[in-house]
């Protein structure tokens, strides 16, 4: 019993910090003083890998970016570091949960990726605006459409898992 408090409770972590660091949400195009938030900072081309999968460091530098322009005071460089770290272990989670869904045989429906592409471009006036955004950022449709295919599939993966499990008391 003890177990399923505590899987529970590691499931409505997992669920939480997933929705919340790994939806890429609309791509913003790379702000010019995103340089200044990061500082001297440098972050190898490759972070970490998951069952041979590469975690790249543009992943971790926008959310890094995205998260300093939200904090006030700046941020020193170890603290920088720090936030690298936790990210970079939100990725390898986010990507171990992924992989234990393909395990569980889970899959994700092309043509649910295909709206969740739709609603993305539908934020921008035009496609070439779009292919801009992308382009600054450093990722390619394919790239972003694997992104949304790992988020719905390990949403998939905790659904399932926490369904049927959660007591609700007063």
């Amino acid at each position: 019993m003890m177990f399923l408090k505590s899987a529970r409770i590691i499931s409505g972590g997992l669920l939480f910090g997933l929705m919340w660091f790994s939806f890429p949400g609309p791509v913003f195009a790379e702000d010019p003083k995103s340089k200044d938030l990061i500082g001297n900072l440098i972050i190898p081309d490759v972070v970490a890998r998951v069952n041979g999968k590469p975690i790249y460091s543009k992943q971790i530098k926008f959310r890094l970016v995205r998260m300093l322009k939200q904090i006030n005071p700046p941020v020193d460089l170890t603290q920088k570091g720090r936030i690298i770290r936790a990210l970079i272990d939100k990725e390898v989670v986010r990507e171990l949960v992924y992989h234990e869904g393909k395990s569980r045989n889970l899959t994700v429906d092309s043509e649910t990726v295909e709206k969740e592409m739709e609603a993305l471009r539908s934020a921008y006036k035009s496609e070439e605006e779009f292919q801009e955004a992308l382009q600054k950022r450093e990722i390619t449709v394919d790239d972003l459409k694997r992104s949304m295919g790992v988020d719905i599939l390990t949403l998939q993966l905790l659904e399932k898992q926490v369904k049927g499990n959660v007591e609700v008391t007063d």
